[in-house]
């Protein structure tokens, strides 16, 4: 089988207003194939930075153990260690009690690349071919939940003020139960992943981040360029991330699962619109029963000739409906936002 080349960069930065970095990263080349870790922590500076450096440790000592005929389940056993550890520290450690990371790992292995993730870091792939970036994991997060649902557009999810409400993160309850994607992704020669804490894609629009990866740079050129977006934007919390760009690959096309957000109309919208065409509707039907009326009565005493033999016909406003979307495994009663991918 042959195997993807690949390059990789790292970076992370404290950023513009935080005094301490509470976010980690690493890589490693593992029995299982080359890792790639960004983890952000929460829990005050001491209890984030320490978080987060467990669940990277954890997560590449983990993977390099031995080799694990399912990938899957490798993935999930090792984020669930690194959540054991997390907790274990906090209940030995008081002053670190309340503690906790997100997680975002990514494993080259072979001809594809596997991932798994909890929290609202993010991981995106950049089809080089389709120039166009995608989402590859979606936020475990409060504001995703209503933007799944309809309630909230994707754009309102950035400024809302429960945006930092994650639902999974390590180090909060004994069973993580991280998400880890179904299929592997095949990915083409030029495809970029980037993974990275929301001190990036909280920061940066998906758009933003989608130019400066399809520039005519090289690897180096794209991180400077996305720290300074970062920066530029306010660079309010810890910034992280690392790319992968996709050098060889025996696949000609990149497939993939993404899970970029519909644009959808919000639910009250919908509902307004409902009730507007109903009133309409009502007033037409009002309107046409007060014209028989009229009409019948004043043709009593009218000849057959002066009778008004037709009317102009009334055009049915389309109808307005609620795109529909496949159930998210992972949030029961939330509509999920996946969509099959094939460049």
């Amino acid at each position: 089988m042959n195997k993807i080349g690949f390059e990789i960069v790292s970076a992370t930065d404290t950023g513009l207003v935080r005094k301490a970095n509470e976010d980690s990263c690493g890589t490693a080349d593992t029995p299982n194939g080359y890792l790639c870790v960004v983890c952000d922590g929460m829990g005050g500076h001491a209890g984030g930075a320490t978080a987060s450096d467990i669940a990277v440790k954890c997560v590449i000592q983990y993977l390099s153990k031995e080799v694990f005929p399912d990938v899957r389940q490798s993935l999930t056993d090792a984020l669930e260690f690194a959540n054991v550890q997390i907790i274990g520290t906090a209940a030995e450690h008081p002053e670190l009690k309340g503690m906790g990371s997100t997680a975002c790992v990514l494993l080259l292995q072979n001809d594809c690349a596997w991932f798994a993730h909890a929290g609202d870091s993010r991981i995106y792939l950049y089809a080089a071919k389709e120039k166009r970036l995608h989402r590859l994991t979606q936020d475990h997060s409060y504001v995703q939940g209503l933007v799944n649902q309809g309630l909230i557009t994707d754009a309102e999810a950035e400024n809302h003020p429960n945006k930092n409400r994650i639902l999974k993160a390590l180090g909060v309850n004994e069973i993580l139960n991280p998400e880890v994607c179904r299929q592997p992704v095949l990915p083409a020669k030029g495809d970029i992943f980037l993974i990275c804490s929301d001190g990036l894609s909280g920061m940066a629009s998906d758009r933003l981040i989608q130019e400066i990866l399809s520039a005519k740079k090289d690897l180096k050129h794209k991180e400077t360029a996305l720290m300074s977006l970062a920066k530029s934007a306010g660079g309010t919390d810890n910034i992280t991330f690392q790319m992968a760009l996709i050098t060889g690959s025996p696949h000609k096309r990149s497939v993939f699962e993404s899970k970029n957000p519909f644009q959808q109309v919000k639910k009250h919208v919908v509902r307004r619109s409902w009730i507007k065409y109903a009133i309409i509707a009502a007033a037409v039907m009002v309107t046409g029963i007060s014209a028989g009326i009229f009409f019948s009565k004043t043709g009593e005493n009218k000849t057959p000739e002066e009778t008004i033999k037709s009317t102009d016909s009334i055009k049915k406003e389309p109808s307005h409906e609620k795109k529909n979307c496949p159930d998210n495994d992972n949030a029961p009663g939330v509509n999920d936002t996946t969509q099959n991918k094939q460049i």
